[in-house]
């Protein structure tokens, strides 16, 4: 058993032969074709409203005209359109609607863009600045006027003038295409200077709405009575709406030299105050009561001192003369011959002592000096002078105060209102 064990070969079996694995190589995904955009849809543009400009600023432009504040002859600003529709609105054919509708209206003259473009460049402003503040645009509007009046030909400067003195300058001054006008300062703000190749004159047209004792015809008059005395300017023509007088070259004092040279100017007034009477007498009374009347902003105040007054009645003349009643430094031209005064639209016969009132309260700093030189040159007793002013100068305190009221309810002016609040607080 052990021998048949051990003799017996076992047969060994192969192992499985192994083949070899080729390396699978990855399979590439198929590309697919990338989805093809679909159009979007184009967004439509918003659609503009066409608007008839100019019928739409009609009624604008008819309530301009008509404004009571409107005076004939004012010169217009037109800027432009205020746009607050985040550019809805088409302001810039509305700005030309409204130009085009003022342009030849008969009372505006209408500022031309090229005006407003240089006003604009002198002041530093940039073309699109808009005028929301008030500074800007009361600086904008003197420089244009000052343009207007440089640049403006003969028939717009006289369309702003009454016909009849109209023809009066046409007259006088001959030729319309080699006139020059040019507008002068003034609180009145009713005088020109024209500039022709006759000679140089001043046009003053009667004032818009009318002012108490303003009056062009008894001023021509009045100057043709102190023609020879030198002291007042050469009238060449004149009647109710408006006077021409000679120009008077030279430069106005100032407040300095006003009082610097007082006893030139006193010798001046004395000069007028020795002239003949001219016929046309000053009652101050009647002229109160009629700014009280023309004026609608009164108060209790005015009314007070207007009673007051009139119960106590003018003062007994000093010295009756010819007044100028408007003498301060502004209205004193230092020309080559001396000395002369301008401005003669409130001159009458009265009072030496309310000349003298009037003065002082030009340049109160200096009244005793004043009185007493005026006092010398006229030989006048100097308490006998002061005593008279003083009464006078209630008189015209209030006469004072009732200008300035007047003026500005007719011209709506800041600077005139504060001038009226300054005078009744003197009341």
């Amino acid at each position: 058993m052990a021998l048949i064990l051990t003799g017996c070969v076992v047969k060994q079996q192969q192992p499985a032969p192994v083949e070899p694995t080729q390396p699978v190589e990855p399979v590439q995904p198929v590309p697919q074709p990338e989805p093809v955009p679909q159009p979007q849809p184009v967004p439509q543009p918003p659609k503009l409203v066409t608007i008839n400009w100019d019928a739409s600023v009609q009624p604008l432009v008819a309530q301009m005209l008509q404004a009571a504040s409107a005076e004939p002859g004012s010169v217009l600003l037109v800027d432009r359109v205020k746009n607050s529709t985040n550019g809805a609105l088409q302001s810039e054919k509305a700005t030309a609607a409204i130009q085009n509708a003022l342009n030849n209206n008969g009372k505006f003259t209408l500022v031309s863009a090229d005006q407003l473009a240089q006003a604009k460049q002198t002041l530093g402003l940039s073309p699109d600045d808009s005028l929301n503040s008030r500074s800007k645009a009361i600086g904008l509007a003197r420089n244009v006027n000052a343009q207007q009046a440089r640049s403006s030909g003969p028939a717009t400067a006289l369309h702003r003038i009454n016909p009849t003195f109209q023809r009066m300058i046409q007259q006088v001054t001959g030729e319309p295409e080699k006139i020059s006008f040019i507008p002068l300062a003034g609180l009145t703000g009713h005088s020109q200077k024209i500039v022709t190749p006759r000679g140089t004159f001043i046009a003053r047209a009667a004032p818009q709405p009318a002012i108490p004792f303003v009056d062009r015809q008894r001023e021509f008059r009045l100057l043709r009575k102190l023609q020879a005395s030198g002291v007042a300017p050469q009238p060449v023509a004149g009647h109710r709406q408006g006077i021409i007088l000679t120009w008077s070259a030279g430069d106005a004092l100032d407040e300095h030299r006003f009082s610097q040279q007082r006893p030139q100017i006193v010798a001046l007034l004395q000069q007028l105050h020795q002239q003949p009477l001219t016929g046309y007498r000053l009652q101050l009374l009647p002229l109160l009561w009629r700014y009280w009347q023309l004026t609608p902003q009164r108060h209790h105040r005015w009314l007070r001192a207007l009673r007051r007054l009139t119960q106590q009645g003018e003062p007994q003349p000093l010295r009756l003369a010819p007044l100028h009643m408007d003498l301060h430094a502004g209205n004193v031209i230092q020309s080559p011959e001396g000395l002369r005064l301008i401005d003669w639209e409130y001159a009458a016969d009265g009072d030496v002592a309310l000349e003298l009132a009037a003065l002082c309260a030009s340049d109160p700093q200096h009244q005793a000096d004043w009185l007493a030189e005026y006092a010398a040159a006229m030989q006048l007793p100097l308490t006998a002078l002061v005593q008279q002013v003083r009464r006078w100068q209630p008189w015209l305190r209030l006469l004072m105060a009732s200008w300035y009221q007047l003026r500005a309810g007719q011209r709506d002016d800041d600077t005139l209102q504060q001038l009226a609040r300054q005078s009744w607080e003197q009341i």
